[in-house]
């Protein structure tokens, strides 16, 4: 799932440039409303404090200064101002500074004044995330200072602050660049985990609607299907099955499959069951069960074993009422092609439920932090990168709450993520986790919904948030 910042599209990089502008423009609001204030009390100060061929000229042009951003301030307030309109605003601010700034340096004929300069030289590096507007002011403001410095050489040591101005580009080109490629980055970042997240949740949906379509087949099939795990009990019966044998959802808690079957069979079925577990697989066996009510039912189906990691979990088996068809010879042919046509369902079916699981435990390879959990939260498994992190022993982790294995300001945050999963079938926050360590690492936990034929689970994954 993993996407390289090559994949952005131009439509991408285009939504990025006004993510940019739109970050200026936000950020043009304080900056205005800041240097209004700096220029009121540069006013006061031009006036008490420069000669009197300086005074009203520089405190007129500071006043008038003040008048212009507080309007700029007032209009961005007001207005809805497109995004791509942020750098030239951005611009015109930097041309008033500017202008007073080469003003001052003018009339005062003072190389010291060029301090100003350098100083909107280094705003415009933080402001700035377009590098055509920004080597636009840079450029105009340099040759403004040089045509000041050309045109009264005799003034001061100019050659000085020439240097100084110099090392003000170059550390403003330093910020200007570095920002806005980190800016690119986390936008180009955010991208591509908003299509991981989508594609994630399609994943998940497909599996889901895949889960339900075959759960469907098994429920509405005339067959009776069965599964019975190691220890002999039932974990699964379709209606059919449950209609036919009579017994319901509480009886099957004490119920062994041994229990169903006829006397006369229950040897044979006991060693079939044995041999099932050591992973044979058996096709067209009669047997004969018999129901709640004492029915005897003669059926004939097919037995294969579910092997996981080399372990036998279950058996999986489909059975057919041939009682009648014991009475009825002229049947039996047309008996055995519909179960061999159910068979070929079921092999199908079982091969895209293995698809899924697949697919799944391919995702949590690839996180590799991750965790599954009941509906409520408890954990019932965990990943061993995970369990390294959590600086825990597996057993003290397990039918432990997620939200416990998270700082304490995250508990409740972790408990919503967890009921808003079980209803939205995904939900994503940000936490921070326990680890003992000094440093503290914020994680995405990505919560999703998986329904088993047991119960409902959640799958965790933890992922580094990027910035």
């Amino acid at each position: 799932m993993k996407e390289s910042q090559s994949d952005i599209s131009e439509i991408e990089k285009s939504k990025i440039l006004t993510n940019l502008n739109t970050i200026v423009l936000s950020e043009l609001k304080p900056v205005s409303l800041g240097l209004a204030l700096l220029y009121l009390i540069f006013s006061f100060s031009h006036f008490f404090f420069l000669t009197e061929s300086v005074r009203i000229i520089m405190t007129s042009t500071a006043a008038a200064t003040v008048f212009i951003l507080l309007m700029i301030n007032l209009l961005l307030h007001k207005l809805t101002v497109p995004p791509s309109n942020a750098h030239p605003v951005g611009a015109l601010i930097a041309f008033l500074v500017l202008f007073n700034g080469i003003l001052h340096l003018y009339l005062t004929k003072d190389p010291q004044q060029t301090t100003n300069l350098t100083l909107l030289i280094l705003g415009t590096g933080f402001l700035f995330l377009s590098s055509i507007w920004y080597i636009a002011v840079i450029l105009i403001t340099s040759v403004s200072w040089i045509i000041v410095a050309v045109t009264f050489p005799e003034s001061g040591n100019w050659f000085h602050f020439g240097f100084f101005m110099l090392s003000s580009i170059v550390l403003s080109s330093i910020i200007h660049f570095v920002r806005k490629r980190t800016r690119i980055h986390v936008e180009e970042s955010h991208i591509i985990e908003t299509k991981q997240n989508l594609k994630l949740k399609i994943l998940i949906s497909e599996l889901e609607e895949s889960q339900t379509k075959y759960k469907d087949l098994f429920e509405n099939a005339n067959d009776l299907i069965q599964s019975v795990n190691a220890e002999g009990k039932y974990d699964y019966v379709n209606k059919a099955w449950e209609e036919l044998m009579g017994y319901d959802a509480e009886d099957r808690k004490t119920l062994n499959f041994i229990d169903t079957i006829h006397e006369d069979y229950r040897d044979k079925c006991g060693n079939l069951f044995h041999d099932v577990g050591l992973g044979k697989s058996f096709q067209s066996i009669e047997t004969v069960f018999v129901s709640k009510s004492g029915k005897t039912i003669f059926v004939e189906g097919s037995v294969n074993p579910q092997i996981k990691d080399g372990h036998f979990i279950s058996t999986r088996a489909i059975f057919r009422d041939i009682t009648e068809r014991k009475k009825a010879d002229a049947e039996l042919e047309k008996l055995h092609e519909e179960l061999k046509s159910v068979n070929e369902r079921l092999k199908e079916a079982y091969s895209d439920v293995k698809f899924e699981k697949d697919v799944l435990q391919n995702v949590i390879q690839d996180e590799e932090i991750a965790f599954i959990t009941d509906s409520i939260g408890s954990i019932i498994a965990i990943t061993e990168k995970a369990r390294n992190i959590t600086g825990q022993s597996r057993l003290a982790i397990l039918n432990l709450s997620l939200a416990e294995l998270f700082e304490e300001g995250y508990k409740e945050t972790l408990k919503e993520a967890v009921r808003l999963a079980n209803i939205k079938n995904f939900h994503s926050v940000n936490a921070i986790m326990k680890t003992g360590k000094p440093a503290a690492i914020e994680y995405i936990v990505n919560i999703m919904k998986l329904n088993t034929l047991k119960e409902k689970q959640l799958l965790v994954i933890l992922r580094i948030e990027t910035v």
